[in-house]
């Protein structure tokens, strides 16, 4: 128990020291993660339809990491906002987009 005080004390001293855009993001991501946002159908639809996917999303076929790759070659840019990574335990780490749309 006391460690974890110590810990966590610690933690947000060095963030603080450091502008606290940790605990910042952390609180973002925490009520986005909370919000009663019910996903629409028509709306991931509709995503899908612009980004060069035919049909309703659970017609689409499971994706393999080739799958991903080749798109990636033809992918806007602009239109990502940042990449996930695996850990790369059997190879080299993945990267997979995340759009900036929300939806």
């Amino acid at each position: 128990m006391i460690k974890k005080l110590i810990a966590k004390s610690v933690f947000s001293l060095y963030d603080k020291l450091g502008g606290g855009k940790i605990q910042a993001n952390y609180v973002v991501i925490k009520a986005k993660h909370e919000a009663n946002k019910k996903i629409d159908a028509d709306n991931i639809n509709k995503y899908l339809l612009e980004n060069g996917f035919k049909g309703k999303l659970e017609d689409q076929p499971l994706m393999s990491k080739a799958d991903i790759s080749k798109r990636m070659a033809t992918a806007n840019m602009d239109k990502l906002h940042s990449f996930a990574y695996t850990g790369g335990s059997y190879g080299e780490p993945f990267k997979i987009p995340y759009s900036k749309k929300e939806q």
